[in-house]
């Protein structure tokens, strides 16, 4: 099975696995191994991975806005609404700090970010 690195920061790495890859957990810890973050396509038999804590999950946010979509979608959830709202926000200060250095954005994110992202789990 080959993987490959689509890119690197520093000591941070991003990976891309074959989209044939089984959806087995067990192989992707294996893959994962020696790593402290993991990402994966929402599948729920990837939740095992994280469950031990050992490796963070980073959630996508496609993913994560797909749900609240789905909720408006069916039932015009007002609560939904406002959460695709706040996702907006947060892909358009994205937008807005692309390209520049990676201090920068950390700076911009944790100035403006933050509170969105606080403001989604009340």
């Amino acid at each position: 099975m080959s993987v490959a690195i689509i890119s690197q920061c520093r000591t941070e790495y991003s990976w891309l696995f074959p989209a044939d890859l089984p959806h087995e957990s067990s192989q992707m810890a294996q893959l994962l191994e020696g790593s402290d973050k993991g990402q994966a396509d929402g599948y729920a038999g990837f939740d095992q991975i994280y469950e031990a804590g050992r490796i963070q999950e980073a959630a996508c946010w496609a993913h994560v806005r797909r749900r609240f979509y789905d909720l408006v979608a069916a039932h015009k959830s007002q609560t939904a609404a406002e959460a695709l709202e706040r996702i907006g926000a947060l892909y358009a200060i994205e937008k807005e700090i692309r390209g520049r250095p990676p201090e920068e954005r950390r700076e911009i994110r944790n100035e403006r970010a933050r509170r969105l992202l606080e403001s989604l789990k009340q």
